[in-house]
């Protein structure tokens, strides 16, 4: 359950991100505009001088020669392509490795339901499951892992859909990817994003299933670990200073 970047990597050196989307990289001396694949803030792991690692793009029309996939930090690596954790996740639910869905028989990627397109359904003898990921990169301290790293809008509304479709009799998961190798658990981050915070703590409690992992990764792969624990919502509070 490892998936390994098809194409050629080079390394460099971190130098600025001047938008969500570029990031300027000392490549060999040369200074080169990369593509950022995530619009994250990020901001405890890129920054000035962090070993990062390229994958060159395979279009040779393309504005940007390359995308900004890995980044050293801390002594291991971090995988920042937000179109990953999908991947993986769907890699877990085919082996087997998703508690409680083992022996997964079928994925459609990316189903519309209501307003919202969730990313995946599952299916399993007959049951079938709503799935949404979402890939986790911030760590504040001691390996405490926590979602989201940014305030998202999106991210609470498909929290909603999730508990929407348990309430109408479906059975629907979210799945937390950390990719950071560090990670111990799992919390929401009431400091960042407090509404999606109570969302999520709320549909637990509405019958939304939820499943915390961490992956593994070098800088040309990323594979499927083990599952993490998610803290109650009283020890979340705790961990941010806001009890």
């Amino acid at each position: 359950m490892k998936y390994i970047y098809p194409g050629e990597f080079v390394e460099g050196i971190f130098v600025e991100r001047p938008n969500r989307f570029l990031a300027r990289v000392d490549i060999g001396g040369k200074i080169e505009e990369v593509h950022v694949k995530n619009t994250g803030r990020m901001g405890e792991i890129v920054t000035p001088g962090k070993k990062v690692y390229l994958l060159k793009s395979q279009n040779p029309n393309r504005k940007t020669k390359y995308d900004l996939i890995t980044i050293e930090h801390g002594g291991s690596f971090v995988n920042i392509d937000s179109q990953i954790p999908n991947k993986v996740v769907e890699m877990g639910f085919l082996g087997g490795r998703i508690r409680g869905w083992e022996r997964v028989d079928s994925i459609k990627r990316e189903v519309t339901i209501g307003s919202s397109r969730l990313d995946m359904m599952v299916e399993q003898n007959d049951q079938k499951l709503f799935v949404e990921v979402k890939g986790v990169d911030y760590i504040k301290e001691k390996g405490k892992s926590s979602f989201p790293g940014a305030p998202t809008e999106r991210g609470r509304k498909h929290l909603l859909e999730l508990e929407r479709l348990v309430k109408e009799g479906h059975d629907a998961m979210v799945v937390f990817l950390a990719v950071r190798e560090e990670a111990i658990d799992f919390r929401a981050n009431f400091e960042i994003d407090p509404k999606f915070s109570e969302i999520f703590y709320r549909v637990l409690d509405s019958g939304v299933e939820a499943r915390a992992y961490k992956a593994k990764m070098g800088y040309n792969y990323i594979e499927f670990g083990n599952e993490i624990p998610i803290v109650s919502k009283e020890t979340a509070l705790k961990d941010f200073s806001l009890v």
